[in-house]
């Protein structure tokens, strides 16, 4: 009997499966993945990206199902996610939104409340402006900025927006201070730094990507910790101030509800791992003109607690809609 059992449990690990609280084989069926944005956006692509290349680390004929969740910066998909049973069967593309969401008071969704178990995407905000002969550098850029009160335009994509919030951590950290002007999106704000609208806007380089391909629009600078491969040539901000150590990103990462088996959690770990080092994966980012998530199993809880402390200094004080 003993040896029946042993050979039961080898065969479900060969499978790709594994015994979970009881509860049989897991995975055993499809896995729901709920996404809060609409299909075909960034954090939709980069996380079926990453599910694209963990497919194959299924048991066969389990797959993962996306559902786009769409509404109110993506709380809605994410309460959704919160009510679900924690048996690894409904996950999560949790980005960057929720941290800053819950900085801002507009949720109470914590770092305890979900668990990464996959980097699906990691995007780092860049300095976007015109060819103004005022600055080449983002140090130029800063110093122009000081000398000129109020009087640089900054694009932005909504009040309480990633790329607004983070315009006001510059203001606060130099001591410089803009003329805020709101657009739809980033790829608007884009659009205006070409048509001389506006002088800059904090984003990622994919809305302007045409435009600095052809010279239109210049990459100043990066907000992460080191250079991306995409843009060697960019320096990042902390080259210009070593005190300037923020890791303004826009990321992505799949999550499992707060009471998940710990069994559930160490294997999606594992599969996600195992997809992030995949050729294949690295392909599929590079058309989404990123780089590999530098941030593995390891490294993902004080990865996201970071994040969370560091919203919270920038947003303590700050005026935004809520």
């Amino acid at each position: 009997m003993k040896k029946i059992v042993c050979l039961a449990v080898t065969l479900a690990v060969l499978a790709g499966g594994l015994f979970a609280g009881g509860g049989g084989e897991y995975p055993a069926r499809n896995i729901e993945a709920i996404v809060g944005y609409s299909a075909g956006g960034s954090t939709d692509l980069g996380t079926r990206g990453l599910f694209e290349a963990a497919s194959s680390e299924l048991p066969k004929g389990v797959n993962f199902v996306v559902s786009n969740v769409v509404g109110d910066a993506g709380l809605i998909g994410f309460n959704k996610f919160l009510q679900a049973k924690p048996d690894g069967y409904t996950l999560m593309a949790a980005n960057i939104d929720i941290a800053i969401n819950y900085a801002i008071g507009r949720t109470k969704i914590s770092i305890d409340d979900w668990i990464p178990v996959g980097c699906a995407f990691y995007d780092p905000y860049g300095l976007i402006t015109g060819n103004s002969p005022n600055y080449k550098t983002f140090k130029e850029f800063i110093e122009y900025a000081k000398a000129h009160p109020g009087q640089v335009t900054m694009g932005h994509s909504g009040l309480g927006g990633t790329p607004q919030i983070l315009t006001s951590a510059i203001e606060k950290h130099f001591g410089v201070s803009f003329k805020y002007v709101p657009y739809n999106s980033s790829a608007d704000c884009a659009v205006a730094i070409v048509a001389g609208d506006i002088e800059a806007s904090v984003s990622q380089a994919t809305p302007a990507l045409s435009q600095i391909k052809a010279g239109n629009i210049r990459l100043l600078t990066m907000f992460s910790d080191k250079r991306s491969g995409l843009w060697p040539d960019t320096p990042v901000a902390k080259e210009y101030y070593p005190d300037f150590d923020n890791k303004f990103v826009a990321w992505g990462f799949v999550a499992v509800p707060k009471g998940t088996p710990p069994e559930i959690i160490k294997y999606l770990e594992g599969v996600f791992d195992k997809a992030r080092a995949k050729p294949e994966y690295k392909k599929i980012v590079a058309n989404l003109n990123q780089d590999v998530a530098p941030i593995d199993s390891k490294d993902m809880a004080a990865f996201i607690k970071g994040q969370y402390d560091l919203y919270a200094e920038i947003c303590k004080d700050m005026k935004v809609t809520k």
